[in-house]
């Protein structure tokens, strides 16, 4: 039996019903460029402002420092192990997760959603391995949706975070099983950094960066990064969306979202070993009974 304190429940408004939890893993969202005092100055105004009405860690740590180790990490706390814990395959050993957990204890249903494919680092044999009831790739968008620009040798990673955030909201319409576990792993910010509107967002980064109280030699620093921090803000806005249309639903009332990063992104340089790993955590719900900031 689960004998964890519960550390958290003091701050929720809870109800009868166990609550919904959506988490959101932002690829490559990094503390660098995200939320108060970012370093770099933030390129995520929406999530800062989340941040405010929410349960933040502003010094959170994640323990995967590339994105195959995201959803292990993430979800079950398992080590890295040689290659990375989901490359085990069927070797993996016994372990337990928030998934496997809330569907045996408490009868929750789960799916999983991302823009690329599930066999991607294995993804898929790690959250069969938990008891996943869905998993939707880019195979199961269709036609209504765009995937991310190709580069000049027509790859892309597949669909982007407002494309992911939809097909979700189109999901979790037609459903009304509840309560449910749910889980979204973004991809556009990611090499090649390639974004729908890229001009518009380009734009966007400039004036943003003009907005910022920063210092000359750190805009200057900014400006060799244009595409990465375009595709921040091209995230920032997607995840505003996705929560501007959740609110909507009768669902929104009782449900728990988490929004975290994987890593930050590489192709920025690091300041220091740690910076890699330095995310933001953020716990936002309409249950929530006040805002409380973690240093």
């Amino acid at each position: 039996q689960e004998t964890t304190p519960d550390v958290l429940g003091e701050y929720f408004n809870l109800g009868e019903t166990p609550p919904n939890i959506v988490l959101v893993i932002v690829e490559s969202l990094g503390r660098a460029y995200s939320g108060q005092n970012a370093y770099l100055g933030s390129f995520t105004p929406f999530l800062d402002s989340l941040m405010q009405k929410s349960l933040y860690w502003e010094n959170c740590l994640s323990t995967s420092g590339r994105t195959f180790q995201a959803l292990p990490a993430t979800l079950a706390s398992v080590p890295f192990g040689d290659h990375g814990f989901a490359e085990l395959e069927n070797k993996m050993p016994d372990h337990i997760s928030l998934i496997s957990i809330l569907k045996e204890q408490s009868g929750y249903s789960s799916s999983f959603v991302y823009g690329g494919e599930a066999e991607f680092d294995k993804m898929d044999i790690f959250l069969n391995r938990q008891g996943i009831d869905q998993i939707i790739d880019s195979r199961k968008f269709g036609a209504d949706y765009t995937k991310l620009p190709a580069s000049a040798n027509g790859f892309s990673w597949g669909y982007g975070d407002h494309e992911i955030f939809r097909r979700y909201l189109e999901d979790i319409r037609t459903k009304s099983d509840s309560p449910r576990m749910d889980v979204m792993l973004t991809v556009a910010m990611h090499d090649p950094f390639n974004i729908p509107d890229q001009e518009n967002f380009n734009h966007k980064f400039e004036v943003r960066l003009e907005g910022l109280k920063l210092s000359e030699k750190i805009k200057s620093f900014d400006q060799q990064y244009v595409k990465q921090l375009a595709s921040v803000l091209y995230f920032d806005e997607s995840i505003r969306y996705f929560l501007s249309e959740f609110s909507k639903m009768k669902e929104f009332a009782n449900t728990i979202f988490i929004i975290t990063g994987d890593h930050r992104m590489p192709e920025i340089p690091i300041s220091s070993q740690i910076d890699r790993f330095h995310v933001p955590l953020v716990i936002y719900s309409p249950m929530l009974k006040k805002a409380e900031k973690f240093s």
